[in-house]
């Protein structure tokens, strides 16, 4: 598991209006909270060969209506161990919260493939199967 705070993603997904962000005691710990459900937000952080990456931008890139048809499309995408995507994942425990964003291995940096994107309800409920 990742921290959130470390995330390159993480100011966008910290500053959505539905995203609580609590600091513990003494400042020492810190969890993300779903406001509608009240649900805790995980982070993490996975890599991907680049076909699984063009997979995951088809996904990524299509709109929420879309989504059932384009994940039964869509399989056979899975993590690995070393790859040159790297996929920031916000998911919540109940999965009615999901932030992405893809990156690719270039230049000694991960640079953005894609723009944050933040789903919600039974769009980040359909996302959620892919991990």
């Amino acid at each position: 598991m990742a921290s959130i705070k470390n995330l390159q993603m993480a100011d966008t997904v910290l500053s959505n209006p539905n995203v609580e962000y609590r600091k513990g005691f003494m400042g020492l710990g810190s969890k993300a909270i779903y406001r509608p459900t009240g649900s805790p937000i995980a982070a993490q952080v996975l890599d991907y060969t680049a076909d699984m990456g063009r997979k995951l931008l088809d996904v990524m890139a299509c709109q929420p209506q879309e989504l059932d048809k384009k994940l039964d499309s869509a399989t056979g995408i899975a993590p690995t161990q070393i790859g040159n995507n790297h996929l920031e994942l916000c998911l919540s425990r109940d999965h009615q919260f999901a932030a992405l964003q893809l990156f690719t291995f270039a230049d000694l940096v991960f640079k953005p493939l894609s723009e944050v994107k933040i789903y919600t309800g039974h769009a980040a409920q359909l996302i959620a199967k892919l991990f």
